[in-house]
């Protein structure tokens, strides 16, 4: 009898044994599955991070964009403002000059000439500004037209000017000008 009770304890302690084993491997298999659940939760935390940081950049962008439109919008409401406030002064001008204008008619007949020359120079003043302006883009569309000429000649192609008498020689086979 002892002998099957040592028997019947060895089968025990086996069972046990085995039992204890396969514990262990459900615990192992437990803390990797766990381990694995950890990296997919610090992968998706990372995800939510990402979008997160999309969507702010793409908020800030948004902000930075309304902020540029607001500034454009305030800038051109304060040149309107400005426009009005000159033309509200040109018009007090206007009808303090008149005001004046009748007063020094019935004192002196001969305020008004001075202020016409002043006009006149300043509009002389205009247009010799104008006219040089012009002069100056004149200048720039020519000087442009030799460097393409002597360019197009250098690289041995054919320029064709205009051959009547008037002075405004085009390049036509320069596409920039046409």
């Amino acid at each position: 009898m002892r002998e099957e009770e040592k028997e019947e304890e060895e089968g025990e302690e086996e069972k046990e044994d085995e039992e204890e084993l396969e514990e262990e491997k459900e615990e192992e298999l437990e803390k990797k599955r766990k381990g694995m659940r950890k990296e997919e939760e610090e992968e998706e935390k990372e995800e939510e991070k990402k979008k997160k940081k999309k969507i702010k950049s793409r908020n800030e962008e948004k902000r930075n964009r309304n902020r540029g439109r607001r500034k454009y919008y305030e800038k051109e409401e304060s040149k309107k403002k400005k426009k009005k406030k000159k033309k509200k002064k040109k018009k007090k001008k206007k009808k303090e000059i008149l005001v004046g204008e009748e007063e020094e008619v019935g004192q002196n007949e001969g305020g008004g000439e001075e202020e016409e020359e002043e006009e006149e120079e300043e509009e002389e003043r205009r247009r010799r500004r104008r006219r040089r302006l012009v002069e100056n883009e004149q200048k720039k569309i020519h000087n442009k037209i030799d460097v393409q000429v002597e360019k197009e000649e250098m690289s041995g192609e054919k320029v064709v000017l205009d051959d009547d008498d008037d002075d405004d020689d085009e390049v036509r086979n320069v596409p920039w000008l046409q």
